[in-house]
């Protein structure tokens, strides 16, 4: 059946299905091919295949069994292409609500195949999918460097598709920090590349990012416009999803008579049986806020009682192209509406710090602290020694004193430095004080030479003749130590050895660099973090070590330091 069927032809076919829409036939035909298949390289790509059809088509419970059989087919056949493609639709199958940190370790993995594949597709959604887990994840770092490398894939490859992905999530971006600005730039650069690329789901995602532009600039007529069209168009094809956003529309619009039908249809006839899968917390969340906006407190308890386990997460649609804010703040509305006042203090300091980490300006101001949390996003930072042994580090006002240390003098380097690559070997140099001196990155030769080789192979020779007349005479004791010096000979001989068995060579200089380095910083960190956790955050967030080490700051958090 495998044969007769083109199944080149189905693969494209579920690469065009819309989200929400029902695969139909295609579904069928591909499990026939799935079914039938006797290979298993088809096998994995069509069980990938079915794993799409059926989360796309809002059946997401369909989809479990063919993700694990298309990891384990592709991890059998070993062929990186295909891993990535079957990890990316794990990813799909695992897009509830408590499946986050399962979507964490599959991005990973797929991170680490794609990132040597010339496949850029998988690049692409590798980056995506980091993206989208990190703001799930309230990581305004990570989502800013998955950025950066969407838009540096889109000038590598020219390619109208990856410059869709960058700046239409680059406009969510910059919706989240307020710069209404760049975001209308991005959105009509996305606009005209997904035209480009004959994007499926561009429709999709104009509306989404038009309202959010209506909601942060208080365009009325554009909201209510937004509103009409989600509620009409989630409400016939099924998808509360749709309408939950019309409803919260409607609410900015300041209609909320219409917002209260809606959210009455939504919690008579879907929330019951709404299936726990990408859609469930953001329509949770929606219509919980909406019912805190039009006065449906008989809502409330229930719905503290379903978000309350994911206070500290985002709320994102599919593939993030909307953002509405974090839980805290909906639970936080919600516990204020029914008049508990510790918890709605609990939540609503929750929500302040969340926003701050991801340097979300607007909704801080929604919150309704704006100056307090304004200036709070350009605090001063010290990171700097007092003359003797000692370092100043923190945020003003709550600084800590630690002894000084070369990890501090390594981080404080690369703080002076944000933004630029510094080889360990240099970093090494200027902390010692031989800033200038160009230090050469030679090995030390191989770490047994030919000649002790030898000597350790007829040393090993004669003691298997001497534990074979051990056994021989019975003297166990003797064949005992005997053995000993045999497995010790054995463990550095296979220390000695490298790829395929040619001589591994002493740490190289940069080697031994990278590893000081990274150890001395962490050690710091480490230290930082017993009296600051929170500035050891800022600063693990941002810090990378390795042969190169950076310090890659928020922009959207914007930070005086004080380094000397």
């Amino acid at each position: 059946m495998a044969d007769s069927v083109d199944v080149e032809e189905l693969l494209r076919r579920v690469r065009e299905q819309q989200w929400g829409a029902h695969p139909g036939r295609v579904a069928a035909q591909l499990h026939t091919v799935y079914a039938t298949a006797t290979d298993d390289r088809t096998r994995a790509r069509v069980a990938a295949a079915l794993v799409r059809s059926w989360v796309y088509g809002g059946e997401a419970d369909r989809a479990t069994r063919f993700a694990a059989e298309a990891v384990d087919l592709a991890e059998r056949i070993a062929d990186p292409a295909i891993l990535a493609d079957a990890l990316e639709a794990a990813l799909l199958a695992t897009w509830g609500p408590d499946q986050l940190a399962e979507r964490r370790a599959i991005t990973e993995r797929l991170s680490d195949v794609a990132a040597h594949l010339d496949d850029v597709h998988a690049r692409m959604m590798a980056s995506m999918w980091r993206l989208t887990v990190s703001l799930e994840s309230l990581d305004g770092l990570a989502v800013a460097r998955q950025l950066r490398v969407l838009d540096s894939l889109a000038i590598e490859t020219d390619s109208p598709l990856v410059r869709f992905f960058a700046d239409s999530r680059g406009a969510v971006h910059a919706l989240v920090t307020g710069d209404v600005d760049t975001a209308r730039r991005l959105a009509e650069t996305a606009l005209r590349s997904g035209a480009a690329a004959e994007v499926v789901d561009l429709e999709a995602v104009t509306h989404c990012l038009h309202a959010g532009l209506a909601v942060q600039t208080s365009d009325t007529a554009a909201l209510a416009d937004e509103a009409a069209q989600h509620c009409e168009h989630g409400l016939a094809t099924g998808v509360p999803i749709i309408a939950a956003v019309g409803s919260n529309l409607f609410c900015y619009a300041g209609d909320l008579a219409r917002a209260g039908t809606v959210l009455d249809r939504l919690t008579t006839d879907t929330i019951p049986d709404l299936a726990r899968d990408v859609d469930w917390l953001p329509t949770v969340a929606l219509l919980v806020w909406t019912a805190t906006k039009v006065g449906r407190t008989d809502l409330l308890d229930r719905g503290i009682g379903l978000l309350a386990p994911y206070s500290g997460r985002a709320i994102i649609d599919a593939g993030a192209v909307m953002f509405h804010g974090v839980v805290s703040d909906v639970l936080y509305r919600a516990s204020a509406a029914l008049g508990r006042t510790d918890d709605a203090a609990r939540y609503r300091a929750a929500a302040a710090d969340e926003y701050r980490r991801l340097g979300a300006v607007w909704w801080l101001e929604r919150l309704g602290e704006p100056t307090v949390q304004r200036s709070a996003l350009s605090r001063v930072v010290h990171l700097r020694a007092t003359g003797g042994d000692l370092w100043i580090v923190g945020y003003d006002g709550s600084s800590c004193v630690l002894r000084d240390s070369k990890g501090l003098r390594y981080l404080r380097e690369l703080v002076g430095n944000a933004g630029k690559e510094i080889s360990a070997l240099d970093l090494t140099a200027v902390v010692e004080g031989h800033s200038g001196t160009a230090l050469v990155d030679s090995d030390a030769g191989e770490v047994l030479d030919a000649a002790a080789k030898s000597a350790y192979r007829r040393r090993l020779a004669d003691l298997d003749e001497e534990i074979a007349e051990a056994s021989a005479w019975s003297d166990t004791e003797r064949a005992a130590r005997l053995e000993l010096e045999r497995d010790a000979l054995l463990d550095q001989l296979a220390a000695a050895a490298g790829l395929g068995g040619r001589g591994r060579v002493a740490l190289s200089n940069s080697e031994r660099a990278r590893v000081a380095v990274r150890k001395a910083i962490s050690a710091a960190l480490d230290r930082i973090a017993q009296q600051d956790p929170t500035f050891a955050r800022l600063l693990r967030d941002a810090v990378r070590t390795g042969r190169v080490c950076s310090f890659e700051p928020d922009p959207s958090r914007p930070i005086e330091w004080r380094l000397s």
